[in-house]
C-alpha cells in the first residue's frame, strides 16, 4: 500500500512587538509545530528575551515530508524614563518646569506622553510641561512615554517636589494705644510658622527703626500725636515669608493747670490776664467761671485761651474788681479718655 501524508504546514504566527523588559520570556507558536530552534529559543518554542536586537527561529517539521519556517523578528529597545525639574523645593504657589531627558536615540523619539504630577493634575505634553503646586506637601512625579517603536516606559520619582507653607505674620502691643508720655511701647509677636522675625519701625531720628528681636520693645520719641506703620516679615527655615502693616496710634496727652494769681491793673503788661493753661485744652465742653466771695458770677467764657482781666461789665467799660479771692470753676474735656473734667479753686486778684 502507498500513504500519502498531506504537508503539514510550519508558518510561525506572528508575534506582537518585543519590548525588551516588558516580559522576560515568549512563547512562539505555529499553524502546526515542530522542533523549535534559533536565537534564545528552546525547543518548545520559548524565547528567552536577554536584550534587543534583531533574533531568528525556524520551526522544523520531520517526518516523510519534512518542512520548516524560518521568521525573523526584532526586540526592541526600551529606554529608561528621566526627567528634571527646575525647582523641586519652594514655596506653596509655584510653579514647576518639567523637562523630560530620556536618552531615546536607540528607540526612536517620543510619540506620546503623560505626566501625573501627584497634585491631582496631569499633562499630555512633550518634551517639557508645567504644573502649579498650590497645596503643601510632598508629591511623587511619573512621567510614561511612548516610543516610535511601538514600546512604552514609566518613571516615577517618589517625593521629588515639596511645597513648603507660608508662615502667618501677626502682633499687637501694649500699651494700646501708646502715647507720647507712655510710649514704650512692647510689641507680642503672634506670628505661627515662622522661625526668623524682622520688625520695621520707623527711622526718623531718635527712633529704633528695625529689630530681629521675638518681642522687642520700642520707645517712641514724639512730641506730638502720629501713626507709626509697623511691618513684621516673618520667615521660616524654608525660606518662606509673610508680612503684616498694622498702624500704631501714638497719642497726645492733655494736662491742665490753673494759676492762683495775676496782676492785670498794675500797668506791666505782665500776667494781665487769668485762664487754664496747658496742653489740647479744646472748646469742647469747655466752661470757665469766675464767682465773687459773694458767690456771684461775674465772669465766664467757653472759649480756651480767653482769659479773664479783673473788670466787671458795668454796660459801658470794664469795671476793675478791687484785689481780693476770687473763686474759678472750671469744666473741660480730655479727648484723649473723653472723660469730663471739673475743677473748683481760688485765685488772688494783686497790683
Amino acid at each position: 500500500d502507498i500513504v500519502i501524508e498531506a504537508p503539514q504546514d510550519p508558518t510561525i504566527t506572528d508575534q506582537a512587538t518585543i519590548c525588551l523588559g516588558a516580559q522576560d520570556e515568549v512563547q512562539f507558536q505555529a499553524v502546526d509545530e515542530g522542533v523549535w530552534s534559533g536565537d534564545n529559543v528552546d525547543p518548545n518554542g520559548l524565547l528567552t528575551v536577554v536584550d534587543s536586537g534583531n533574533y531568528m527561529i525556524v520551526n522544523t517539521i520531520g517526518g516523510l515530508c519534512p518542512v520548516e519556517d524560518t521568521s525573523y523578528f526584532r526586540v526592541e529597545y526600551v529606554p529608561t524614563v528621566a526627567f528634571e525639574a527646575d525647582i523641586i523645593n519652594d514655596c506653596v504657589g509655584f510653579t514647576e518646569t518639567f523637562t523630560d531627558v530620556t536618552d531615546t536615540s536607540s528607540s526612536g523619539s517620543v510619540v506620546s506622553s503623560l505626566w501625573t504630577f501627584g497634585n491631582g493634575l496631569q499633562s499630555s505634553s512633550r518634551l517639557t510641561a508645567t504644573s502649579p503646586y498650590n497645596s503643601e506637601g510632598t508629591f511623587d512625579v511619573t512621567l510614561t512615554n511612548t516610543y516610535a517603536n511601538g514600546c512604552t516606559s514609566t518613571t516615577t520619582r517618589e517625593g521629588y517636589i515639596t511645597a513648603y507653607p507660608y508662615p502667618t505674620a501677626n502682633f499687637n502691643w501694649e500699651p494700646n494705644p501708646p502715647s507720647v508720655l507712655n510710649n514704650a511701647v512692647q510689641f507680642y509677636n503672634l506670628s505661627q510658622g515662622g522661625n526668623f522675625y524682622n520688625w520695621d519701625f520707623d527711622s526718623r531720628e531718635g527712633n529704633t527703626p528695625s529689630s530681629d528681636e521675638y518681642e522687642p520693645t520700642i520707645t517712641f520719641n514724639l512730641n506730638e500725636a502720629d501713626t507709626i506703620d509697623v511691618t513684621l516679615i516673618t520667615t521660616s527655615v524654608n525660606g518662606c515669608s509673610d508680612s503684616i502693616v498694622k498702624p500704631v496710634p501714638i497719642l497726645d496727652f492733655f494736662n491742665i493747670f490753673v494759676p492762683n494769681a495775676f496782676s492785670p491793673h498794675n500797668g506791666d503788661g505782665l500776667n494781665d490776664t487769668f485762664y487754664p493753661k496747658g496742653r489740647n485744652i479744646t472748646s469742647e465742653n469747655y466752661l470757665f467761671m469766675i464767682f465773687n466771695r459773694w458767690g456771684e458770677l461775674i465772669w465766664q467764657t467757653n472759649q480756651p485761651g480767653v482769659g479773664w482781666d479783673g473788670t466787671v461789665d458795668n454796660g459801658l467799660v470794664g469795671d476793675p474788681q478791687q484785689i481780693d479771692v476770687y473763686v474759678w470753676k472750671l469744666q473741660v474735656k480730655d479727648q484723649f479718655t473723653g472723660d469730663n473734667i471739673e475743677m473748683v479753686g481760688t485765685v488772688t486778684l494783686i497790683n
